[in-house]
């Protein structure tokens, strides 16, 4: 995937995932409408961070290519499940370091040890995001990136 589309890319599934996250985050502890806005925008600058500092998506095709069929409905479900793995992986102790210990003024000693208290919370909510409109949003992100379809 050329440095363009993966830019798009990677800024569409960081909107996608901070309304997801920001969702399940109040439903887990309660909405706090006054901080919906924040919890979204830091959402979304640490994902896009993230995904474009780490290759994740180079990565998820790698295991993916391992263990399926490129181009097989089995091959889009590991790319996916592998690529959000490692997103959360390095996004959930940021995220909660950020609003624990910046936002909240939480000792970090106090927060750290919860960092992944919330994987699967969000884990298993965008698995079945991704597998639903992970596809479109690719595509979507390609168009854009390459309207008349030229490299």
């Amino acid at each position: 995937m050329d440095k363009k589309t993966n830019l798009f890319l990677t800024i569409y599934m960081g909107i996608v995932f901070s309304i997801v996250f920001t969702v399940v985050g109040g439903l887990l502890n309660g909405f706090d409408w006054a901080a919906i806005p924040v919890q979204f925008l830091v959402g979304l600058v640490v994902g896009v961070a993230v995904g474009l500092i780490i290759p994740v998506g180079e990565i998820g095709g790698a295991v993916a290519a391992k263990l399926c069929q490129p181009g097989t409905p089995g091959f889009t479900f590991v790319m996916f499940n592998v690529i959000l793995l490692l997103m959360l992986l390095f996004m959930c102790p940021i995220m909660t370091v950020i609003f624990g210990c910046v936002l909240g003024g939480a000792p970090l000693s106090a927060v750290l040890p919860g960092a992944y208290s919330t994987f699967m919370p969000f884990y298993i909510p965008g698995s079945i995001v991704l597998q639903l409109i992970g596809n479109k949003v690719a595509a979507l992100a390609a168009k854009t990136a390459h309207p008349k379809g030229r490299p």
